[in-house]
């Protein structure tokens, strides 16, 4: 697990900084950011840390994994229906029908997305921010 430096501390929330390690391999996203060497991230605090400690920081699965699931299969099932509904709404018409599927799909992808940002604003996403497993002496 990675392991970084507390930088600050508001609340239950954690900035940490992260030095890259070989667990990173050929990522090299700390670039595209800035510095080539860290990387700062936000986290929650459940082991007690003050600034200046070392934490090692964890991801929990269950909740990562479900929201990349909603994320990428809402706005998914939307084309889909939208392509299925350009079937059943549009004639046959070759022109027109090709045109059509791209509308709908289109239209469906959009409400996915609208679906999601209404589910955001419902929902925390506290609970796939990474934590502070255990402070590293």
């Amino acid at each position: 697990m990675p392991i970084g430096k507390v930088q600050q501390k508001d609340g239950d929330f954690l900035t940490v900084i992260i030095e890259q390690q070989e667990l990173c391999g050929n990522c090299h996203a700390c670039e595209v950011v800035g510095d080539k060497k860290t990387c700062t991230i936000q986290c929650r605090d459940k082991c007690g840390v003050q600034q200046g400690d070392f934490v090692e920081i964890e991801v929990a699965s269950s909740p990562f994994s479900i929201a990349n699931a909603l994320i990428y299969g809402i706005p998914l099932m939307g084309m889909l229906i939208g392509l299925g509904l350009s079937y059943v709404v549009v004639p046959t018409s070759p022109y027109i029908h090709e045109f059509s599927k791209i509308i709908f799909s289109l239209i469906g992808i959009a409400t996915g997305f609208v679906i999601l940002k209404f589910k955001d604003k419902k929902e925390s996403s506290e609970e796939i921010l990474p934590y502070a497993k255990r402070i590293v002496k």
